[in-house]
């Protein structure tokens, strides 16, 4: 009898590793089924986002920590500014700081070169880039400057006190400027602009797609 014992405990022994065998290759198979079809799924849109991301980061940094560069191969030096108009395949790289020692300080002669203002009276001036009358040769060439060559985008500074401008209008461009849908990127810098013998905080909103 306690042979017989011995024997039947063993076979219930058998049937139970095989049972849970087969529940954890099951459980394998399902599991890896779920990642692979989320993964697939997300995939195009993962690696879009992260071709655009690092070129748009690198381009905000640039606008708050560079002056920018010209070079015609003859002479050179940091105010593009000056050459935007006469010489713009001159214009290496677009910077908006006073120079390369004060990061995050932007001057407001290198933003107005490029971008449109609006201001309203009594208010603080807000600027967007590119709007509906930039040349498309000027674009190319302010794109190519930016390092942004191949993809689009749309580029603001605007004061962080929304009480001192007009906001409704900047928000309106972003509207109508930006897609609403595909692979976006949005970069924010924050930075400070003094003007009028005073300084202001301003943030840049740069958008590629």
């Amino acid at each position: 009898m306690s042979t017989l014992i011995r024997k039947m405990n063993r076979h219930d022994k058998g049937i139970i590793n095989v049972d849970f065998t087969i529940a954890i290759v099951i459980f394998v198979l399902a599991f890896s089924f779920v990642f692979y079809a989320l993964a697939g799924s997300t995939a195009p849109y993962r690696s879009a986002y992260n071709q655009i991301y690092p070129i748009a980061n690198r381009v905000g940094d640039i606008l708050v920590k560079d002056p920018g560069w010209w070079d015609n191969g003859t002479s050179n030096g940091t105010n593009w500014e000056a050459k935007w108009n006469a010489d713009q395949l001159a214009v290496r790289r677009i910077g908006f700081t006073v120079d390369e020692e004060k990061h995050n300080v932007l001057n407001e002669t290198k933003i107005d070169a490029l971008m449109s203002n609006h201001t309203a009276a009594g208010n603080l001036t807000w600027w967007e880039y590119p709007v509906d009358s930039t040349a498309n040769n000027e674009l190319e060439n302010a794109t190519r400057s930016f390092g942004l060559w191949g993809y689009n985008f749309y580029l603001q500074v605007r004061p962080i006190n929304a009480t001192t401008y007009n906001s409704n209008a900047a928000d309106d461009g972003i509207e109508d400027k930006v897609p609403k849908s595909g692979d976006v990127v949005q970069i924010e810098r924050l930075a400070l602009l003094p003007h009028d013998d005073k300084v202001d905080k301003y943030q840049i909103l740069l958008w590629v797609w």
